[in-house]
């Protein structure tokens, strides 16, 4: 049996699955940050932890509605939320990237086994068919995490690699080069439209329009490649946003060619 057409007769546990997914990133990606500019392995105050519970609660609650019911997806849930937000907040941030990949594959992973375990239905979006429904919310699911998971992942990388400079409020007077808060932000909104782009070119297979957007930026900070120091900050972070983008193109491509 070919995927295609496990999908099509497993389309019903599919979309479950996707739902949740979705409602899984939605909380961990979209809802505003408890870690302040930059992740810290630092305890989150009283007023954070309390978010976080209630995040986890409507998160549960949600997912006890979506499988119809079915009481151990809603505890994942939850219990995930929770337990995963603390330890964001105690992870050393040269752990980020594996942190966040580990963290979401075991909970897809663990979706995919109680769904397939509990037999629970999905509730259906309108009429559009189960697959076609499922192969949209995990093409969602993969775009919210690639921009603020993809944002973790790439800090993760280049923390750990030594590259990431302080800000300026943390810098020493031997660093080369130190970001301030506002141009902290500006370089997470830029490689976030980035990965985006990327994402879209690696999907509908156009490589060459890739390869152009990844000369064209080295081309723009070409000056700045001067400083060796943030040469390596800008060679580590564009090829750890580009992986992270790739990864979640071709994710994004199989889905369609599975689910729709």
């Amino acid at each position: 049996m070919t995927m295609h057409a496990w999908a099509l007769t497993n389309a019903g546990m599919m979309l479950l699955v996707a739902q949740i997914v979705l409602l899984w990133m939605f909380t961990q990606y979209a809802l505003p940050e408890l870690y302040g500019a930059r992740r810290s392995a630092t305890p989150l105050s009283r007023a954070a932890l309390a978010q976080l519970a209630v995040r986890g609660v409507l998160a549960g609650v949600v997912s006890y509605w979506l499988a119809e019911w079915h009481g151990s997806i809603a505890i994942l849930m939850l219990v995930a939320c929770v337990v995963v937000g603390w330890l964001r907040s105690k992870v050393r941030p040269a752990y980020g990237a594996e942190f966040e990949v580990a963290v979401n594959g075991f909970f897809v992973a663990g979706v995919v086994w109680l769904a397939w375990w509990t037999g629970a239905s999905p509730h259906a979006v309108g009429r559009i068919p189960n697959s076609k429904s499922a192969a949209v919310l995990i093409i969602a699911a993969i775009g919210l995490f690639t921009v603020r998971g993809g944002t973790y992942v790439v800090r993760g990388l280049l923390d750990k690699v030594g590259t990431l400079p302080p800000l300026n409020k943390e810098a020493r007077t031997d660093a080369e080069f130190a970001l301030d808060i506002k141009e902290y932000n500006r370089g997470r909104l830029i490689g976030d439209i980035e990965r985006i782009l990327l994402v879209v070119m690696v999907a509908v297979h156009s490589y060459e329009a890739l390869g152009f957007l990844i000369a064209a930026k080295g081309l723009i900070r070409s000056r700045e490649l001067e400083n060796r120091s943030w040469a390596e900050y800008f060679l580590v972070g564009t090829l750890a946003s580009t992986l992270v983008a790739v990864v979640a193109g071709l994710a994004i491509h199989f889905t369609i060619r599975v689910l729709w």
